[in-house]
């Protein structure tokens, strides 16, 4: 055999390694590609407000209000907050009729809760905008956490928060 046509073989076969090697490459970054989208799409749905019409929900109002004292950092004022709290689901959830249950059962509970996590604001906090929005969201995350669903879709204040001025 000639060297050349051993030449022309063995580059044959390399450049035959090289093309397989590449089509894996391609294949495997896609699919990697593939699960880092889909990560990242997990990511902002996580990251979203779910949308439920009000004509597919249903509504828990704890019996009685939350009253927290707020402490001023400036002034050293305090004043008590008096909040009554409702929770939205989402009907079609199939955790959402145990949720129910569960917020009934585990109301003093829940109150304590709320009620620790509002004592941790300030009167500053409360004059802040979007405030509530804030707390609500505050309470819904960690409501949500302690009672490991996603049922719950929204917290809403029956009164009005106010500012404390």
């Amino acid at each position: 055999m000639d060297k050349s046509k051993l030449i022309m073989i063995v580059g044959a076969v390399f450049i035959v390694i090289a093309l397989a090697l590449s089509t894996v490459s391609v294949v495997m970054m896609s699919s990697l590609l593939k699960q880092v989208k889909g990560d990242k799409e997990a990511v902002e749905e996580e990251g979203e407000v779910k949308t439920v019409p009000l004509s597919q929900s249903i509504y828990y109002d704890l019996e009685n209000p939350i009253v927290a004292v707020i402490k001023s950092k400036e002034s050293g004022v305090t004043m008590n907050k008096s909040i009554e709290i409702g929770f939205r689901l989402d009907s079609k959830n199939k955790k959402a009729e145990d949720i129910m249950v569960l917020l009934e059962s585990s109301q003093s509970l829940i109150r304590d809760r709320i009620g620790k996590l509002i004592e941790k604001k300030t009167v500053e906090d409360f004059e802040k905008p979007n405030f509530t929005v804030t707390l609500q969201s505050e309470i819904l995350n960690m409501v949500s956490k302690e009672m490991d669903t996603d049922a719950i879709v929204e917290v809403y204040f029956k009164n009005n928060l106010g500012t404390s001025r």
